[in-house]
């Protein structure tokens, strides 16, 4: 097998004995960049998952590696400058989705209400007259500490 069919083979085993939340955001993209006499260089997405993948996950990748290549090999994880070609790309081909020619479409909009201007609203209906007592109105009420929020309320 050549070094790709290796990596291919040790990542396809990868993704069934890891955690499909671990696969997905470390291991998910990475590929081989080269190959360095016994060193494997593998490519992933960002510096976080670089991070993560040589202080938590070497082990094991290295041991699934060096099964699949029956021989003891090592790694090195680099950040893989693809993804970003791959990303321009598919937004490449989203502009011409027809969807988004739909939506780019120029179609004339009318214009805003000039905020000066006054909106005209329907006059209210006068309020009928009340039960309530005329004893308890808000026209000789002394505000104090303890019903400053209803007499801000009545105002």
């Amino acid at each position: 097998m050549n070094a790709q069919e290796l990596w291919k083979t040790a990542y396809h085993q990868l993704e069934l004995q890891l955690d499909r939340a671990s696969f997905e955001t470390w291991l998910r993209g990475a590929s081989l960049l080269a190959v360095d006499g016994d060193v494997f260089v593998i490519g992933v997405r960002n510096e976080y998952a670089k991070e993560m993948l040589q202080h938590r996950l070497y082990r094991n990748v290295r041991r699934v590696l060096s099964d699949v290549a029956g021989r003891p090999v090592e790694l090195r994880f680099e950040l893989n400058k693809a993804p970003v070609q791959q990303v321009a790309a598919k937004e490449d081909a989203l502009v011409q989705m027809p969807l988004f020619q739909f939506m780019a479409r120029q179609e004339p909009v009318e214009a805003p209400v000039p905020l000066h201007q006054q909106i005209l609203r329907p006059e209210r209906a006068p309020l009928p007259e009340s039960d309530l007592n005329s004893k308890y109105t808000f026209d000789r009420f002394i505000p104090g500490n303890e019903n400053q929020m209803v007499f801000a309320a009545a105002q």
